[in-house]
């Protein structure tokens, strides 16, 4: 399993962080997995990331699924669209280094808990 940690563009306070999972070669072929983005609650005054991040991803990664939590902007960061727009450059990056982490990007899903 592979950790990412990335900033995200324009905003270094809204970060990626990952569990992509390991990908068999078969073949000559890899096997691409789906990703899933979660992005946890916290009424916009924090990231709960300890209840809703990190434990969905590695849920998430036992079910097969390459995991992305998205630490987006909060408390006077983010006034509207801020929130949205980290979600938004999270996708980008993902689909950026769709290659690299042998992503299956036709079904990809985003994951939010309240605020989220």
């Amino acid at each position: 399993m592979k950790m990412i940690h990335i900033s995200l563009p324009n905003h270094p306070e809204a970060t990626l962080e990952g569990y992509i999972l390991d990908c068999e070669i078969t073949l000559g072929q890899s096997e691409r997995r789906p990703a899933v983005l979660v992005c946890p609650g916290g009424g916009y005054r924090r990231v709960c990331n300890f209840i809703e991040g990190h434990p969905y991803a590695k849920k998430l990664n036992a079910m097969g699924y390459h995991a992305i939590v998205v630490f987006y902007r909060v408390n006077v960061l983010a006034r509207y669209p801020a929130p949205q727009d980290d979600l938004a450059r999270a996708v980008r990056v993902v689909h950026a280094h769709a290659e690299e982490w042998n992503l299956d990007m036709t079904g990809y899903s985003v994951w939010g808990s309240s605020a989220g």
